[in-house]
């Protein structure tokens, strides 16, 4: 009887299976990665872009000569004699003609409230600010105290 050499129908089936099992769990991983990358990802720009937005409002509010604070709005009059106002226009924060947030970014809320008068030289305020991004949200809320208050 003469053998030849080479692999039988059994040992390839049983490569092939271990090689496809060994594949699609790596492949799994990849896409667990690629899904957790993307994820972060959202979310470090969304903290950014609120970071942003906060501490830009919290100079322009700061540094106002005066200021007049809505429930959902605040008029301000900048150093040079401007009037802007703060408010939530399409979903953005509108900032006078422009806007201060992308597109991309969904501003659910933008509060202000306004701290009890108080017998001090400074008043505060505090902005609530709600953005989302895809599926992800973040709720920030500032307390700002004027340099000069009206």
């Amino acid at each position: 009887m003469k053998y030849k050499k080479g692999f039988t129908i059994i040992e390839m089936i049983v490569a092939v299976t271990v090689f496809s099992i060994l594949f699609i769990s790596v492949t799994g991983v990849f896409i667990s990665i690629l899904r957790a990358q993307r994820q972060a990802f959202t979310v470090n720009y969304l903290t950014d872009q609120a970071s942003y937005s906060l501490e830009y409002l919290y100079r322009q509010i700061r540094d106002a000569q005066e200021l007049i604070v809505g429930e959902d709005n605040i008029q301000i009059k900048d150093k040079n004699g401007v009037n802007v106002i703060i408010e939530l226009k399409d979903q953005r924060i509108s900032f006078g003609d422009s806007f201060l947030t992308p597109k991309d970014i969904i501003v659910g809320k933008l509060s202000v409230l306004k701290e009890p008068e108080l017998d001090s030289l400074y008043k505060k305020i505090t902005i609530l600010l709600e953005m989302s991004k895809d599926s992800h949200s973040l709720i920030l809320q500032q307390t700002i105290s004027l340099r000069n208050p009206s």
